[in-house]
């Protein structure tokens, strides 16, 4: 049930005033991630992240912790980075290479298509318990374009060329621009973190004006 009615939601904004619950309400941000970030192809990667087989990377789309590991056969598949018994975190590495890995709750064992190898002591689980129907949730979608991964957490929706629309010409004017025609992420990422909600983040990259104050030495340079 929405938390929020439209009405509710649509006065919180006034002409150019908007109320301060819009950054701070737990309900909105969960409305947010559930109406916009569940069900939007969100981008997780890249492909030169994971370039052999067997390397994968963990990352976060939305709320979901997301391991993208490229098999054997060169096939790249995503799953959410958590153990599907007791919801552990199965891989804390930002990035590795491997033919399987272990949780390091119960040492459960899944393979790089998602599935449950073994598990210590299986008689324990009782005579019903079967290893197929305990693999790795994968993604619900999972699409590239030049190299660049997409998830979505939703079966429905526009496909991810649909969805980027315009967008698409500036991945293509960003890749073309290398001599041939790919790109590369760095191997160190540069990252920052803060406490606060996903739109004041978004809302400094569109603020010009704070630049020759802030970043004034970059600016005299």
């Amino acid at each position: 049930a929405m938390r929020h009615s439209p009405e509710d939601i649509n006065r919180l904004i006034a002409g150019q005033h908007v109320h301060p619950s819009v950054y701070s309400d737990p309900d909105i941000f969960d409305m947010e991630m559930e109406y916009i970030f569940d069900r939007a192809w969100l981008l997780v990667g890249h492909a030169s992240q994971i370039e052999a087989n067997g390397a994968y990377v963990t990352t976060r789309a939305g709320r979901h912790p997301i391991l993208l590991w490229r098999d054997r056969h060169g096939t790249v598949r995503g799953f959410l980075n958590r153990c599907p018994h007791r919801g552990v975190r199965l891989c804390s590495l930002d990035r590795g290479a491997a033919k399987s890995l272990v949780c390091p709750y119960h040492g459960w064992v899944f393979g790089d298509d998602g599935g449950l190898q073994s598990v210590p002591s299986p008689e324990e689980y009782g005579a019903d318990f079967a290893l197929g129907t305990y693999g790795l949730t994968p993604v619900a979608n999972l699409d590239i374009y030049r190299g660049f991964i997409f998830v979505r957490h939703m079966d429905e929706g526009p496909d991810l060329i649909d969805f980027l629309g315009e967008m698409k010409s500036s991945i293509d004017d960003l890749v073309d621009r290398a001599p041939d025609g790919e790109v590369e992420i760095c191997p160190i990422p540069l990252r920052h973190r803060y406490r606060g909600n996903w739109k004041l983040g978004f809302e400094n990259l569109n603020d010009a004006h704070h630049a020759r104050v802030t970043h004034a030495a970059t600016v005299r340079a």
